[in-house]
């Protein structure tokens, strides 16, 4: 799952950026579109930004 294997590096964070990102947080890393990953890194630094 995403959602665990992000959760490595971004602990708590990873599961509300993949949301607020639209992503499916049960979602297989190897489905996404190169769009979606860039949608996850753009939550995610916006995320890191703001604290």
């Amino acid at each position: 799952m995403l959602r665990s294997a992000l959760s490595q590096l971004f602990k708590s964070n990873a599961e509300s950026a993949l949301i607020q990102a639209g992503i499916d947080p049960t979602s297989r890393g190897e489905v996404l579109t190169v769009e979606q990953f860039l949608k996850i890194g753009k939550q995610l630094l916006n995320d890191k930004s703001t604290k």
